[in-house]
C-alpha cells in the first residue's frame, strides 16, 4: 500500500484520452495567464495607477511622435497586429521607458532598407534586441532643421546623421 505496487497507480490513458488531457492542460494554462493579467490590471487601478489601455496610448502616442520626427508624419498603427506585440513588449522589457529608447535607436537607425520601408513597427518588434546596448542617441535634435546640402530622402535631422549617410553612400 505504500504506493510501489501496481494496484494503486492510475492505468495509462488511450491515444484519444491523451489528446484531451493536453488539450485541457494547455486551456487551463491560458485561462491562468488571462486571470494574472485581469488581476494585475486590477491592482493597477485600485492604486490609482494608470491602466493598460492608458499606458498603451501614452507609448503609442510617444513612439508616433518620434517617428513623425523622422519622417514628417504621424505614425498610422495596425492595432490588430501592433496592440499585442507592443502589449508583451511591457510585460517583456518592463515598462515604456525601454521600449522608448531602443524604439529612437530603431527609428534613427540608417539601413538601407529600414529607410526604404520607413521603419515599419513590425521590423522594430522582429528586431528589439538588436537596439538594447546602443543607449539613447544624444547626438539627435529631433527639431532640427536638415542640413543645407541634404537631398536624402527623408531629410537628415543632423549633420552627424548627413555624414554618415554620405559615407555609406560613398562606401557602396
Amino acid at each position: 500500500m505504500g504506493g510501489e505496487g501496481e494496484e494503486g497507480l492510475m492505468p495509462e490513458p488511450d491515444k484519444r484520452t491523451s489528446e484531451k488531457l493536453k488539450r485541457l492542460y494547455e486551456t487551463l494554462r491560458e485561462l491562468q495567464a488571462k486571470t494574472y493579467e485581469v488581476t494585475e490590471e486590477l491592482g493597477r487601478l485600485l492604486n490609482g495607477e494608470a491602466g493598460i489601455g492608458k499606458i498603451l496610448r501614452e507609448l503609442e502616442e510617444a513612439l508616433s511622435a518620434t517617428w513623425a520626427a523622422r519622417h514628417k508624419t504621424p505614425y498610422v498603427w495596425q492595432y490588430t497586429r501592433d496592440r499585442p506585440n507592443l502589449k508583451r513588449l511591457l510585460k517583456l522589457l518592463g515598462g515604456p521607458e525601454p521600449i522608448a529608447a531602443r524604439w529612437l535607436n530603431y527609428v534613427w537607425d540608417d539601413d538601407p532598407y529600414l529607410v526604404k520601408a520607413r521603419h515599419p513597427f513590425a521590423l522594430f518588434v522582429a528586431n528589439v534586441n538588436r537596439y538594447a546596448d546602443a543607449g539613447t542617441p544624444t547626438d539627435l535634435e529631433l527639431e532640427a532643421d536638415a542640413p543645407a546640402d541634404c537631398r536624402h530622402v527623408p531629410p537628415c535631422a543632423t549633420d552627424q546623421q548627413h555624414t554618415r549617410r554620405r559615407a555609406a553612400e560613398m562606401r557602396a
